[in-house]
């Protein structure tokens, strides 16, 4: 399975735009790259980071399901979903709100105080969605390799932290 699912995207804020060029950086897709380039207005970014999102969660299933993945890949695929799904998909325990909620209302009120909440947001969902990529893309290698990656632990506790300033 790849990446690519869609074929629409790219992040116009410059902070967003270089933690995307390093999601896209770690990407085998050319898809999934003009996906975030294309991207226009805070809508289809929005929209690209959540696509991207279901495309890495799809890829991580199947190496969960496949039946000689090492528990501890595994277990680091789910830590690294963990991380990505709040900022992406939401939270209701937390009252996070997901990226299509907030593309949403955004879309509805065009103030800054909701351009704010989805422009960090975003940020915030594309360092987790980093993360959850790298933590993929070792357990491709581990599963080519029979190799364990590293725990990605520290690497998607930060992101989540700084995701959160």
């Amino acid at each position: 399975m790849t990446l690519c699912t869609f074929s629409r995207g790219a992040l116009s804020i410059a902070a967003l735009a270089l933690v995307a060029l390093g999601i896209t950086g770690m990407s085998s897709c050319a898809g999934t790259k003009a996906a975030y380039k294309e991207a226009e207005g805070l809508e289809e970014q929005a929209f690209v980071v959540t696509e991207h999102y279901a495309a890495v969660v799809n890829q991580a299933a199947d190496l969960a399901e496949n039946p000689s993945t090492q528990p501890e890949v595994r277990s680091a695929l789910q830590a690294a979903d963990r991380v990505a799904r709040p900022f992406i998909i939401g939270d209701r325990a937390t009252g996070q709100p997901g990226l299509r909620e907030l593309a949403d209302a955004y879309a509805a009120a065009k103030n800054a105080e909701t351009q704010a909440d989805l422009q960090a947001a975003l940020l915030g969902a594309t360092r987790a969605l980093a993360g959850f990529v790298r933590a993929v893309k070792a357990a491709v290698a581990a599963h080519s390799s029979s190799v364990l990656p590293a725990p990605p632990g520290g690497e998607l506790e930060a992101a989540a932290q700084g995701a959160g300033t």
